[in-house]
């Protein structure tokens, strides 16, 4: 008997009033994460401040230096570094694709402007959209999304004619000189309080080439695992209520169930070592890439070795013997 399948507006009432609940509550910062996000938030937007104040070359020739986006950027670079979407591809590219987009449209404006002889104040409420609508899909594409790029092509568009003035300037400086100076100090600061950042810069390291230095995991083999190509990336959460979510139904499929992974082989694993592998997809999951139900390029072979842990343990409990895999 299959379960009865709730109707659409149901469905997607539930959906607004987020039942059931899923993803994650971020956790309490200790006190040397508290730190060191105010140190490099401190260093990184007060460097910027003082260069648009202070340094004559931008003081002469009015060019800002300080957008509001770049608080926003401060938040994700210097707090939640681990998140895909503060690693210095999405942060650079974002901007700059963002700040491309809304010169553009800016341009476009003042050319239906003079077309249809009128004011250009009329085209920038229609203009704020379409700049806003059009950076986040260039982002998507580029695979650069950067939440305070929105605000960067937003900025020019409901900007002064100071602004509209700089042009295509606009994409050097403030915008790629700026968010270049926040890199700098996020890669900077957060080490220096042993925090890694950034977890990479142009793509991230499939898990089968991740050395065990930096993720405490074997190497993984290839035939065992199917690795996704980094272009596959997608940034999703994985829910935190099972229970309640193995409740809702779903599509039905009627293909076998796929085997299951094949066990870890290589060395033995003690309990120092098998705690590190615990810690690394508890931390993998929390981000988002910890799930094989949420792909990516970690996506499957995370799960696999998330169900081969668990396997892994189990057999190791019955047999009551020192593990060899």
């Amino acid at each position: 008997m299959f379960p009865r399948v709730k109707p659409r507006w149901q469905r997607y009432v539930n959906a607004i009033r987020a039942k059931p609940s899923r993803g994650i509550l971020l956790g309490t910062p200790t006190v040397k994460e508290v730190a060191a996000t105010w140190i490099a938030a401190l260093i990184g937007i007060g460097t910027i401040s003082s260069l648009h104040y202070y340094l004559e070359f931008f003081v002469e020739r009015s060019i800002p230096l300080v957008v509001a986006s770049f608080a926003a950027t401060a938040v994700l670079i210097y707090c939640t570094i681990e998140s895909p979407l503060a690693q210095p591809r999405c942060v650079f590219g974002g901007h700059v694709v963002s700040a491309l987009v809304g010169v553009s449209v800016q341009k476009i404006m003042v050319a239906f402007a003079d077309a249809t002889d009128t004011d250009v104040l009329h085209w920038r409420s229609a203009g704020c959209g379409v700049a806003v609508a059009t950076a986040i899909v260039g982002m998507m594409l580029t695979k650069t999304t950067h939440p305070p790029g929105g605000a960067t092509a937003l900025a020019f568009i409901a900007g002064t004619k100071d602004i509209w003035d700089l042009g295509y300037l606009y994409v050097l400086t403030p915008i790629a000189f700026g968010a270049a100076v926040l890199l700098i100090v996020a890669a900077l600061v957060n080490n220096l309080f042993g925090r890694p950042y950034p977890q990479y810069w142009l793509y991230p390291t499939s898990p089968r080439e991740q050395s065990w230095e930096s993720t405490g995991l074997p190497p993984l083999d290839e035939k065992d695992h199917h690795i996704y190509p980094p272009h596959q990336h997608r940034l999703s959460m994985v829910s935190t209520n099972r229970r309640e979510e193995s409740t809702i139904p779903g599509p039905v499929s009627l293909s076998p169930s796929p085997p299951p992974p094949a066990p870890l082989r290589g060395e033995s694993l003690d309990e120092s070592t098998l705690h590190k592998i615990e810690a690394f997809l508890e931390h993998e999951a929390a981000i988002g890439v910890g799930s094989e139900r949420t792909g990516g390029p970690h996506g499957g072979a995370m799960g696999n070795a998330a169900a081969t842990l668990e396997a892994y343990r189990e057999r190791r409990m019955s047999d009551n013997h020192p593990a060899s895999i």
